[in-house]
């Protein structure tokens, strides 16, 4: 890790010596460019995979101090999603959530999908006991 940072203020450095090269030909060519002084550039450092347990508590220390935001997190984990659909799913999720928080317990009660469970025919073995003997 040592190394990647010498090599990150390597990079820096170079990367500011060619921007003046860059700007000062952009003058000689009457093309606009923001002065040197102002140039900066954001290496990403190196991010090691975490645990998931790990990623939860990155997630939610970063929630908790405005580091990062909900869209951010479900755009790095689809990133097909525009910041608009991400925002627009997060709120139609949080009103389903909402919506199945208040239905009654009973709903629940009768399987999976709230429909009753099928009644297995008496002489079909048990898939989840397969040492039931018919």
């Amino acid at each position: 890790m040592e190394d990647y940072q010498d090599d990150k203020e390597l990079f820096r450095v170079f990367e500011h010596n060619l921007y003046d090269k860059e700007h000062e030909i952009a003058i000689f060519n009457n093309i606009s460019l923001p002065s040197p002084e102002k140039f900066q550039i954001d290496f990403h450092d190196v991010e090691y995979p975490l645990t998931v347990q790990d990623s939860i508590l990155q997630d939610e220390f970063g929630l908790k101090h405005n580091l990062i935001t909900e869209p951010d997190i479900l755009m790095r984990d689809n990133k097909d999603l525009s910041f608009a659909a991400a925002v627009k799913k997060i709120k139609e999720n949080k009103e389903l959530n909402k919506e199945l928080r208040n239905l009654p317990p009973m709903m629940f009660q009768n399987g999976e999908n709230g429909k009753e469970d099928e009644k297995k025919p008496e002489n079909e073995p048990d898939v989840e006991n397969p040492e039931e003997k018919v």
